[in-house]
C-alpha cells in the first residue's frame, strides 16, 4: 500500500526572510517527492483520496456526506495542480 505523508505548511504572509531555509528545503523536497510518487504510481491519487475520505467520517452525517462529495469532486483537480507546480514556485515563496 502506498504511504501517505502528512505535511504542515507554514503560511508566509508575504514577509520575506521569515521562513527558515530548512522549511523551504523540506517543502521543495516534499513537492518533488509527491510529484514523483503521483507520476510513478498510478494508484497514488486514489490512495490519497481514500485516506482523506476516511477523515470525513468524523463529521456529523450531513456534513460527512458533503465532505465526501467535495473530496470526490476536487481530488482529481488537486492532483493535476500538484503535478503542474514547479520547484521554483516553492523557492519564490521562500525568498
Amino acid at each position: 500500500m502506498t504511504k501517505i505523508k502528512t505535511v504542515f505548511l507554514i503560511r508566509i504572509n508575504g514577509v520575506k526572510g521569515d521562513v527558515p531555509n530548512s522549511v523551504c528545503q523540506d517543502c521543495d523536497k516534499f513537492l518533488t517527492d509527491l510529484q514523483k510518487e503521483i507520476k510513478d504510481n498510478s494508484s497514488f491519487g486514489d490512495a490519497l483520496k481514500n485516506a482523506i475520505l476516511k477523515n470525513c467520517d468524523f463529521f456529523p452525517p450531513g456534513l460527512s456526506d458533503q465532505c465526501k462529495a467535495y473530496i470526490n469532486k476536487f481530488t482529481p483537480a488537486a492532483v493535476q495542480f500538484i503535478l503542474s507546480m514547479v520547484s521554483f514556485q516553492v523557492v519564490l515563496w521562500c525568498q
